[in-house]
């Protein structure tokens, strides 16, 4: 069938609006999948170090310089300032790292870093080692050590309800429950929340976790030669702010510790008044603390063939 001027025209017309309608929810009504790509506070990680492939290398001689380049990555919702990296674990009578340290900062997770891929590497070096005086080889391990402050944040949707336990007819628009967590982009996440609601009383039981594998510092303590100075009471430790709507909560601990990387405080708002209603609104977290991650690695060092100094 042939089409005339007028019937090329209606086709055209209906394949951009069928274009048009494929592409246009993208555009003003992003789909859902998109909107969760946007939640950068999800995952259990902050600081992620690796050993840059080759380094160090298997094995070394007397006399040779020796580098090890470590890559360091922040997967998690919350941007590092002034962290500390430290490598030790080795003998320095026999390799010398100038120096055994540095700073740094590592943006974290945002639109331009959605999955925390951005990394940095610092390298160090020694430019001699050498073999413990009476022995062919040795493998001297080495421990890369990093310590950072962080910050957890947690939102969920909560029931207030003043008069939970009504038998009154009364049609509400929720039920208070206890509510659960999913991560929060940290190597400390909050669990759950148990609800406790009356009509001056608002109380949650929060549960904490350390779910990043590494070691959790008292926000108050330095980070500064964490990996050595450290006293017990540092460790385990994290401190808590908690609101709902625009309400203050009073945690108890506010500093809670962590036992077997778990942890509980109870936050209570009382003594004002809620209303009569039940409402939803946010239940809002954080949680502040230092973080310590390590890795480690070993190489060869070989005394050099035909040395003659024993």
């Amino acid at each position: 069938m042939r089409l005339d001027k007028k019937g090329y025209a209606i086709v055209l017309m209906l394949l951009v609006l069928s274009i048009a309608s494929c592409s246009g929810g993208s555009r003003g009504n992003p789909r859902s999948s998109e909107i969760e790509d946007l939640n950068y506070h999800t995952g259990s990680q902050g600081l992620v170090l690796r050993f840059v492939p080759g380094t160090p290398p298997k094995s070394v001689y007397e006399g040779d310089p020796l580098n090890i380049m470590v890559e360091y990555s922040n997967k998690g919702a919350y941007d590092i300032f002034g962290g500390q990296l430290y490598i030790s674990g080795y003998d320095p009578s026999f390799i010398s790292f100038y120096p055994p340290y540095t700073s740094f900062d590592a943006k974290g997770k945002s639109e331009f870093n959605p999955l925390g891929d951005l990394s940095n590497t610092h390298e160090f070096y020694a430019d001699r080692v050498r073999v413990p005086p009476g022995v062919d080889s040795y493998s001297p391990r080495f421990l890369v050590t990093a310590c950072y402050k962080y910050k957890t944040e947690a939102f969920k949707e909560v029931c207030i309800d003043p008069d939970p336990f009504t038998v009154a007819p009364r049609e509400k628009v929720c039920t208070v429950h206890d509510v659960s967590f999913g991560t929060q982009g940290a190597p400390v996440a909050v669990t759950t929340a148990e609800t406790t609601t009356s009509r001056n009383r608002v109380q949650f039981k929060v549960h904490v976790s350390n779910v990043g594998g590494g070691t959790v510092i008292d926000n108050r303590a330095p980070i500064t030669s964490c990996h050595t100075l450290l006293r017990r009471s540092d460790i385990d430790r994290v401190s808590i702010n908690a609101k709902f709507s625009d309400k203050f909560l009073d945690c108890e601990p506010e500093i809670i510790h962590l036992v077997n990387g778990n942890g509980i405080s109870v936050c209570t708002y009382e003594g004002g008044d809620i209303g009569t209603e039940a409402f939803l609104t946010v239940l809002n977290i954080e949680l502040f603390y230092g973080y310590r991650t390590s890795i480690q690695t070993t190489t060869n060092v070989y005394d050099m063939p035909g040395d003659t100094r024993y």
